[in-house]
């Protein structure tokens, strides 16, 4: 959150694929990137969401949401996470009691690691994700 400081005759837009709102005393939330948004069934699903409710859970040391395509879904949710052992149904049971129906992960890897950028931020594009061996 930040207080965005803007006179309306000097504004100009820069396109940094950010999605947030403003508040009514102009705060600006910023909820997460355009690129990240999974579209899942008609609805946006945010991984960010998803992950901050799986990283609740004290077993697991790290997670990464993305989307899948899918033919009927349009995307399937995936989640990737960092655990000693199986926890498949452990985190099925927590999704069906913190995240709305439409945010449930289809699908649960759990995986060595976790893939982070050279800016330190997840990498959550398929292609990207293809090819690095990540699932146990």
């Amino acid at each position: 959150t930040g207080k965005l400081n803007w006179a309306p005759e000097a504004l100009s837009w820069i396109a940094t694929g950010d999605l947030g709102w403003m508040d009514e005393v102009a705060d600006l939330m910023v909820v997460g990137r355009k690129d990240d948004l999974i579209l899942s069934n008609s609805h946006n699903v945010f991984p960010t969401d998803i992950e901050d409710t799986i990283l609740d859970l004290p077993e697991i040391k790290d997670c990464l949401v993305y989307g899948e395509a899918d033919p009927l879904f349009g995307e399937r949710i995936v989640l990737a996470y960092m655990a000693e052992s199986d926890l498949n149904d452990l985190i099925r049971a927590h999704c069906l009691s913190e995240l709305l129906p439409f945010q449930i992960p289809h699908r649960l890897l759990r995986v060595r690691s976790i893939p982070y950028n050279s800016n330190g931020k997840k990498v959550r594009s398929p292609h990207q994700l293809k090819g690095l061996g990540v699932a146990l």
